[in-house]
């Protein structure tokens, strides 16, 4: 299992220099934050995250301003209190050396990905694991390059057409995100995709990062994470939507 990414990993260069007195205050519910955002950082992802957190505080009437710097810095701010906030970060990597960082509750990124198929009898622990058989994945999971051939694998557009290909024996196997392939799951009625399990009992790759707020806004935490929610279930919705839409192509 490969866990980690673009927000947690990189600490290497991180200085002291940023302070703020009174970084304890507790402030009064504000107009405006200022919001730490990676530079050196995977572009796509960060505004995916950014769009959500964004999102969330205008739900609650904050306007959110971004500050583009580097990675380590972008908690030192945070943490100090000379930002309102950092836009994401690895739980077990931040926390324990950004200790007045406040963690929002509710995940701003989860990824877990799992294998699929019909072959109830095999246990999936590792990539090595699929041998040399086919493979379909959702494009953008570019990850998977890593560990697989692209010869190995198929792309397609949805959890649906993911579902599709085991059905009609195009593929062995198939990758996807925990909780799209389960609610894909739970609303099929074709016999041959109720057939289909969860081969693996761990992500054999996951990512799931948190919004954190500077001290002087931990009040808004409670209230943020509702809103982080509300945020994630509309994107939920959308998606389901699109993918019952889309059309079936792969390559």
């Amino acid at each position: 299992m490969a866990s980690g990414w673009l927000f947690g990993s990189a600490f290497a260069g991180a200085s002291d220099d940023v302070r703020i007195s009174g970084a304890d205050r507790t402030a009064a519910r504000p107009d405006v934050l200022r919001v730490t955002r990676p530079t050196n950082a995977d572009e796509k992802s960060t505004e995916y995250v950014w769009q959500l957190v964004s999102a969330a505080y205008a739900s609650l009437d904050i306007a959110v301003l971004a500050v583009d710097v580097p990675l380590a810095r972008m908690y030192i701010m945070a943490d100090q209190g000379s930002a309102d906030a950092a836009l994401a970060g690895v739980a077990e990597q931040i926390e324990p050396r950004y200790t007045n960082l406040v963690r929002v509750p509710v995940p701003v990124f989860d990824s877990r990905y799992h294998i699929y198929g019909f072959d109830t009898d095999r246990r999936i622990d590792s990539w090595a694991d699929l041998g040399s058989n086919t493979i379909a994945a959702i494009r953008g999971f570019d990850t998977i390059k890593r560990y697989l051939p692209q010869e190995q694998i198929v792309w397609v557009n949805s959890a649906a057409q993911l579902l599709g290909l085991l059905e009609q024996k195009r593929v062995y196997y198939v990758v996807g995100l925990e909780k799209q392939m389960a609610a894909e799951l739970a609303k099929t009625v074709r016999p041959a995709s109720k057939r289909i399990r969860r081969l693996n009992e761990n992500a054999l790759y996951e990512v799931i990062l948190f919004h954190y707020l500077a001290p002087q806004h931990a009040s808004l935490k409670d209230e943020l994470a509702e809103a982080i929610a509300s945020e994630i279930h509309k994107r939920s919705d959308k998606e389901d939507q699109r993918s019952d839409n889309e059309p079936a192509t792969v390559e």
